[in-house]
């Protein structure tokens, strides 16, 4: 359930004045008056130490028709409410369903009210951590409602019990997941100015869910304000490996033993079972304090402050929403600028919610009007709500959709060509065109944003432009149960832009990136360049010649060689002899190579050839401008053979699968093996690998800084098709199904590493060990970088280079241009472009970092080369990198 950013409704307490504020003042909506960051000084540095929390008392036993008595309700699920606060499907009386409010008992003096909007004060960002009552390190968090709490007027507040009290009720409309999971801290301030906040230690949350809380106070403090901090969180203290967990609700807070007794000695219900429900009438006359103003969001920082878009709608509301637009229908289509995304799938926000003569009224915009200007990549979002009726939510599959062309005046017009559902289709990160099937489906109780792209050509005439989406979907299993259509317009207005609104990043226009194909092809005009000092990929026959290197494709689809070029020292040739896929005692037989692509970026190609009389091997191949080269080799059993099988019958046996790797001896000096460390190869140097569950070591370096390979081992499934394979091992489940099926093999593949002292070659080679070959195929996928990259600096270049090392703040440009730095480094651990090495030069800067930007996403992962000297020698250490 969102929590109220555009306004916190108000915390009015039971009374005379309830029925008063149960309407909302008319024309408004939940609107953000009272949202705010709040003051350095008010944000709690610390806290005094509160004690032990005592043991809640015991709980009366379960009424009939309470929530923990829920299953003997038979209509209790009709009762639950529609998508509040997150579109939870449990059964009524489950804690989850519970919490978002099924059964909640209404009673008409909790009322709830909204406020009128008002500007937002940036301040400086605030720390906040305090130690906890255990000792651990506590965050009260970044979110706060204050409640200003004054003494009760004596002619309508009669003597209050011995404990004083305070009750507030916090219309929070909370966006978090299960905040009756989550603690409450409360700090009382005398006044706005107070530096020195005081913990109210002694306090029982009563009932809470995404919509509302009612916690009872101490009111000892007296009057003044009193900050009630809703996600406070836990965390382990750590700069790397940092883990953060809100703190457990504790629902007594550290109130002591004594002052529980009192306060339930005086009437008060404080137990679950009752949703902590005390009479209009008890709260009047058994509290000292009341709010006098209506309760403000503060949050600590700009940063924090939750969006209009995070406003959840209440049960009402929806009910209003559903009757006026959703007569009958599954799922409604809510349509959203780019200036007003999606940022929660659990529920719909209050953006088209206003307020007549105290009723809800929606207005969905048909059309929505967009704007942009020529050449601007134009995003926005149609979202799938669906609604929640007769206790149940539709199941809502296969969702399709169809667009009609953007029309203008004057015949001028968008074609569809121009327009895309990044959900259903797009480009892969090989370059190749998708649509997901089967088609993308909603989960149940969620809102599905469908992001849509425009693409404004830069000819496109200043003018309006109308068209219509068309979505489809099946509802319950039954085809195309679901149609409806919004209709959108798009006035383009302004000077074109060429960067097609990149500079502006809430346009939201990267977002096209996902479909580039830059770095993989030249299919993109003007946008493609090589960087520096890359050279455009040439082919002549099987041989490929690269920036400092040449390549030649063997027939079998492997390499058969490699020559660097790496000044001062010359070419130097990589392998001793062509690379092979290998099975003892099979013979490789007719291979034939195709070229399939070859442009300016890469190269690719198709091979085939026979292992035997009962198998065939497929090899596919890309070599990039850089000279990162990728395989993936396919065994299978040979038509023939598959032809004579029944399907009960055993199938072919492999006693190995290897690639072999011959290095020259130019490259058989340094090695660095998975899970190792660089050493330098001699006669001792020889190892056998084998893989190990939840340490995929898959990276292999063997080479000198004259040249050299670097091996990586991959795997068909999802996350080790990527480049650089899961990279947190200790993420990675300790078992064999964690690894790559077909190299892992049960833990019969490996790799092994042999020197021949005769003539200074070496053996690279990866195995995957005996192996049955039957109705699936064995997928194998490595890649190799041939290194250098590119030639290492000289020492007069050396000297030119700068480095600065950006660490918890991003310095400008300008400011370390002007202090003499040349290149500036952003690490991983940043929040900054993370892996991007950039040169300051102006001219170069925006060039290396567009490139950047772009490989982030189509080119994945890369790894480059660094040069250093090791007591007067070079040495060459892969890294990962971007570009």
């Amino acid at each position: 359930m969102a929590l109220l950013r555009r306004a916190l409704a108000c915390a009015a307490l039971a009374g005379s004045a309830a029925s008063a504020a149960r309407t909302p003042p008319p024309g408004l909506l939940p609107g953000g008056a009272l949202e705010r960051v709040a003051l350095p000084h008010t944000w709690p540095g610390g806290t005094p130490p509160a004690p032990a929390p005592p043991p809640a008392p015991p709980a009366p036993p379960s009424p009939a028709g309470s929530c923990s008595a829920a299953q003997a309700w038979p209509d209790c699920a009709a009762r639950c409410h529609a998508p509040l606060p997150h579109g939870d499907k449990s059964t009524c009386g489950a804690p989850q369903c519970r919490a978002v409010g099924c059964c909640w008992a209404k009673s008409s003096n909790h009322p709830w009210c909204f406020s009128p909007n008002a500007s937002v004060a940036v301040v400086p960002p605030l720390g906040a951590t305090a130690a906890s009552d255990d000792g651990v390190a506590l965050d009260w968090g970044a979110h706060r409602v204050t409640v200003t709490l004054s003494a009760a007027v004596a002619t309508e507040t009669p003597a209050p019990s011995s404990a004083p009290l305070a009750l507030v009720e916090l219309h929070w409309r909370r966006r978090d997941v299960h905040p009756q999971t989550k603690d409450v801290r409360v700090a009382f301030r005398r006044t706005a100015n107070d530096t020195a906040p005081v913990d109210v230690a002694q306090r029982v949350v009563l009932s809470i869910n995404g919509s509302v809380g009612r916690i009872l106070l101490d009111g000892s403090h007296g009057a003044g304000l009193y900050d009630v901090y809703y996600l406070p969180f836990i965390s382990n203290g750590a700069s790397f490996g940092r883990k953060d967990s809100y703190q457990p609700m504790r629902r007594n807070g550290s109130s002591s033993a004594a002052w529980l007794s009192g306060v339930v000695a005086a009437g008060w219900k404080l137990d679950e079972a009752s949703d902590g429900e005390n009479s209009a009438a008890f709260v009047a006359t058994h509290t000292s304090l009341k709010a006098v103003a209506t309760p403000t969001y503060e949050a600590q920082t700009a940063h924090d402050l939750f969006t209009n878009m995070e406003v959840a709608a209440t049960e009402a509301e929806l009910s209003a929403l559903y009757s006026a637009h959703a007569h009958r229908q599954p799922a409604l289509l809510l349509p959203y600028d780019n200036q007003n995304v999606v940022r929660t799938f659990a529920f719909i926000s209050t953006k088209y919610l206003n307020y007549e003569a105290g009723a809800p009224v929606w207005t969905l915009p048909s059309p929505i009007k967009l704007s942009g200007a020529p050449g601007q990549y134009l995003v926005w979002q149609l979202a799938i709500a669906e609604v929640y009726r007769g206790g149940r939510w539709p199941n809502v599959t296969n969702i399709r959709l169809e667009y009609s062309d953007l029309s203008g005046s004057g015949g001028r017009s968008i074609p569809t060509a121009n327009l895309t559902c990044f959900n259903i289709d797009g480009v892969d990160q090989s370059g190749d065109a998708f649509t997901m099937q089967p088609h993308i489906n909603t989960t149940l109780g969620s809102i599905l944003p469908l992001w849509l792209g425009i693409d404004i050509g830069m000819d496109a005439a200043a003018g309006s432009y109308s068209g219509t989406v068309r979505v489809t979907a099946d509802v319950d299993g039954k085809a195309d149960a679901f149609r409806a259509s919004q209709n959108y317009s798009v006035s383009v207005e302004g000077m074109a832009l060429s960067d097609r609104g990149d500079h502006n990043a809430s346009l939201l226009s990267r977002v096209r990136w996902l479909n580039s194909r830059f770095g993989g092809d030249n299919v993109e005009g003007d946008n493609f360049e090589l960087p520096e000092p890359f050279t455009a990929v040439k082919r002549q026959g099987s041989t490929l010649t690269l920036f400092n290197k040449q390549i030649k494709v063997d027939s079998s689809g492997l390499l058969a060689a490699i020559s660097v070029t790496s000044p001062p020292y010359g070419s130097r040739n990589v392998l001793h002899a062509p690379m092979a896929v290998a099975v003892p005692g099979l013979t490789a037989a007719s291979p034939s190579l195709a070229f399939n692509r070859a442009t300016p970026a890469q190269a690719q190609w198709t091979s085939s050839a026979t292992l035997g009389k009962d198998v065939s091997v497929s090899v596919n191949g890309t070599t990039h401008f850089d000279g990162y080269t990728e395989f993936v080799v396919t065994a299978q059993l040979a038509t023939s053979t598959t032809a004579l099988l029944d399907d009960a019958q055993p199938v072919a046996t492999l006693p190995d699968l290897r690639v072999q790797i011959p290095l020259a001896p130019s490259a058989c000096r340094w090695m660095m093996k998975g899970g190792g460390t660089g050493a330098a190869i001699g006669n001792a140097s020889d190892f056998d690998y084998h893989w190990t569950a939840g340490h995929p070591d898959n990276l292999f370096f063997i080479g000198s800084v004259q040249a050299g390979v670097r091996l990586r081992l991959r795997g068909p499934e999802f996350s080790w098709m990527q480049p650089r394979g899961p990279y947190h091992y200790a993420d990675l489940p300790s078992t064999n199904e964690s690894l790559p099926k077909f190299w892992h093999n049960g833990g019969k593949g490996g790799v092994s590493f042999r020197t021949a002292s005769a003539d200074g070659s070496c053996m690279l080679t990866a195995f995957t060990g005996a192996l049955t070959l039957g109705a699936e195929p064995v997928s194998l996928h490595f890649d190799l970088v041939v290194t250098p990259n590119k030639p290492a600096p000289t020492q007069a270049e050396r000297k030119k280079q700068r480095y600065y090392q950006m660490e918890s703040q991003l310095v400008p440009s300008d400011t370390l241009l002007s202090e003499g730095v040349n290149i500036a480094n952003v690490h991983q651990g940043n929040p900054y472009n993370p892996w991007i090495i950039y040169p300051l030069d102006p001219v170069a800067n925006a060039a290396a970092k567009a490139f950047a930007n772009r490989m982030h996403k189509v080119r994945r992962q890369r790894v480059f080369v660094h040069h250093f000297h090791t007591n007067n020698d070079h040495f060459a250490k892969t890294g990962s990198g971007q570009a």
